[in-house]
């Protein structure tokens, strides 16, 4: 990458990614105006480009916000083209705030400029393989929602045994997977479309049976939900109920599902088996009927006094995406590190930081970045000694 000046930057400075670098911070107008000695107003003028940024304050908000300047130009080749946080179904915790939302998403707009960037540099992902469903009515029943899990499930060719590995499956059929570092894990997880490329984004730190009804739900917003307004209460009904039909369908977990407590070491067997936690087996059972309301109850008081409603034991291999690690590895002989960043409009420590949390190998990473010339063999001078 070519060392360009905080001028450059400067001159070609997009006002957007202003208000982009604030969020990814977590960071209020007024916090970045009293960080910066100016008014809430002028910060609020900056990041429309409405008044003018003098060079000064512009470098004190790289120092302020620790984004190196390169953030705040765009590539209108691999930048987030379309990405609008108002239209992603998120799934959060009650107390989780619109900065955290904006943080998260701000997080998945990098992740996304790198994915665009690989594209521009000659890797094909594989394109979204999605069946067609009617948009669902506001009165879509329990049945139906079941139909359209079983209509999904044979259009992949699934069967209707477990599915061990959701992240696989997902990235299979063309929707990508970004994962949230740990600073969104008061988000559940979310989705959304990039104009024709759908996402998928969940909290890397959650176990991996939570991971996979993670998967399951934001796969339903994708097939069911690209025109819905995110948020309301019956997209979600309707993605909770598609991910336990998904995962574990009517027609075989009717027969091996739990039907009463037979204790814990049966139902890690169950979890064991269908890769999903013990208290989604039994709300599944409970579910679908095979469970009394009684037997449920009991049950989950039972999961309760082994200590299992926080922390289930059993947990297996964790689901995470591989596309990514995939794409780099495929470029890591040809394209170096940096170059890989300017493109994206990261720095090379910001680009890396983001891999690394993606699951890409720091070992490729290491074959990316430039080779310290190795150190020359000291020559060895002997003395003689001093002779008078």
């Amino acid at each position: 990458m070519s060392e360009k000046t905080i001028h450059y930057y400067f001159t070609n400075l997009n006002p957007e990614k202003i208000t982009a670098g604030r969020e990814l911070r977590k960071m209020t107008k007024t916090a970045l105006a009293e960080m910066i000695e100016k008014s809430t107003s002028a910060v609020s003028q900056f990041e429309s480009g409405k008044s003018g940024l003098d060079l000064n304050t512009f470098q004190r908000i790289i120092e302020v916000l620790s984004l190196p300047p390169v953030f705040f130009t765009s590539n209108p080749e691999t930048e987030a083209i379309g990405y609008n946080m108002a239209q992603c179904h998120f799934r959060a915790k009650r107390n989780v705030t619109q900065l955290e939302r904006s943080q998260s998403s701000r997080y998945a707009e990098q992740v996304i400029s790198i994915y665009n960037a690989l594209e521009r540099l000659g890797v094909g992902f594989p394109p979204p393989n999605l069946p067609q469903f009617a948009k669902p009515s506001a009165s879509i029943t329990e049945n139906q929602i079941e139909k359209i899990s079983d209509s999904a499930r044979s259009y992949w060719e699934l069967g209707f045994g477990p599915i061990p590995d959701m992240a696989t499956l997902v990235e299979a059929i063309g929707v990508r997977i970004i994962i949230l570092p740990d600073d969104s894990k008061n988000i559940d997880g979310f989705s959304t479309w990039v104009g024709e490329q759908p996402y998928i984004m969940v909290v890397g730190s959650s176990v991996p049976s939570r991971l996979q009804f993670d998967y399951a739900h934001e796969l339903a917003h994708i097939l069911l939900h690209s025109e819905d307004i995110p948020g309301e209460l019956d997209t979600e009904r309707v993605a909770n109920r598609f991910a336990g039909a998904f995962l574990m369908p009517f027609s075989s977990f009717v027969v091996e599902g739990p039907k009463s407590w037979r204790g814990l070491k049966a139902l890690l067997d169950v979890k064991k088996r269908w890769y999903v936690s013990m208290a989604a087996a039994l709300f599944r059972s409970r579910q679908i009927g095979i469970m009394r309301e009684s037997s449920y109850r009991w049950a989950m008081i039972k999961l309760s006094e082994s200590g299992q409603r926080t922390d289930e034991r059993g947990e297996f291999e964790k689901p995470i995406p591989s596309l990514m690690g995939q794409a780099i590895e495929l470029i890591s002989g040809d394209v170096a590190l940096n170059e890989l960043a300017e493109i994206s409009c990261l720095s090379v420590d910001m680009l890396e930081t983001i891999l690394l949390e993606q699951g890409v190998s720091k070992a490729i990473l290491d074959t990316m970045k430039p080779k310290s010339a190795l150190p020359k063999k000291a020559k060895v001078i002997r003395f003689s000694p001093a002779t008078k």
